[in-house]
């Protein structure tokens, strides 16, 4: 019986010893596995933190190309809009450009230039509120005494107050411009007119 009392005695201090020894790796296994979790709830915090981040920045990115795109649409109508008045101010160049050569080619010639002279000359009397065969004829011949330069036909006469007759002979060069206009208006109505 003390064999079986040393023995039970023994058998208890064996086991003493192994649950003091299975403790302390317990414990500190405890302590391992407690910061494991406090770190695994730190980084599922950060992941979720991070994860809605991403999302929103996703969201603003989304939002920026929409508006690019937009404005990429917006830019393109206006370049094809640019292209077309491009496109019809081109068109209009060339048919000013045979309008031109067509005009060039119709003063060729003095006949040419002196009719236009006198339609032209025609219309400045007729919009200052001239009539014909009352305030001027046309393509009239000149007695002698008012011959000028040779010239015995002229292409208009204005009929002035007290008998003054004004004798005209038109030209036309291809550079008429607006300042011979106002040139043959002075001497056609002085400064009344402008």
């Amino acid at each position: 019986m003390i064999t079986l009392v040393l023995s039970l005695c023994l058998f208890l201090i064996i086991m003493a010893i192994l649950y003091w020894r299975l403790t302390i790796p317990l414990k500190q296994i405890q302590d391992v596995v407690s910061t494991l979790q406090s770190t695994y709830s730190v980084s599922q915090s950060a992941l979720t933190t991070s994860y809605r981040e991403t999302q929103e920045a996703l969201t603003r990115l989304h939002t920026i190309q929409e508006q690019s795109n937009t404005t990429l649409t917006r830019s393109q109508s206006t370049m094809d809009t640019l292209k077309g008045f491009s496109e019809a101010a081109h068109a209009t160049l060339l048919k000013v450009e045979e309008g031109t050569t067509a005009l060039h080619h119709a003063f060729r010639t003095p006949q040419q230039q002196g009719s236009w002279g006198e339609l032209a000359l025609q219309q400045i009397v007729d919009q200052a509120g001239l009539k014909r065969n009352i305030h001027y004829d046309l393509q009239v011949s000149a007695p002698e005494k008012n011959k000028r330069n040779g010239i015995s036909k002229f292409d208009m006469v204005m009929y002035l107050p007290n008998q003054r007759d004004h004798l005209i002979t038109c030209w036309v060069s291809t550079t008429f411009d607006e300042e011979q206009v106002f040139l043959l208006q002075n001497e056609l109505f002085g400064d009344s007119v402008c």
